[in-house]
């Protein structure tokens, strides 16, 4: 019997050098609900950018979408000061 079968799982890397372990505080599911968050609202020019390549990507079966960190830090500079430590 194999209990890993159909599950998912993650671990908490905190992957944020010890000087500056105060930059991001939040939960690995507080992060990803804002990387959501920021898919969903995102517009530029009063176009859905990040949501529109989501869509696009998801029905060519690809998985992998860049953003430009500029936009993200508009939304949220917490996660991006984190991201530009590691």
């Amino acid at each position: 019997m194999n209990f890993d079968v159909g599950q998912v799982s993650h671990s908490d890397q905190r992957l944020i050098a010890p000087e500056n372990e105060d930059v991001l505080s939040d939960s690995p599911a507080d992060i990803v609900n804002r990387i959501r968050e920021f898919f969903r609202v995102f517009k530029m020019k009063n176009k859905f950018i990040y949501r529109d390549e989501l869509l696009k990507r998801y029905r060519r079966n690809e998985n992998v979408i860049e953003i430009d960190l500029d936009h993200f830090s508009t939304f949220n500079t917490t996660i991006v000061q984190a991201l530009q430590v590691l």
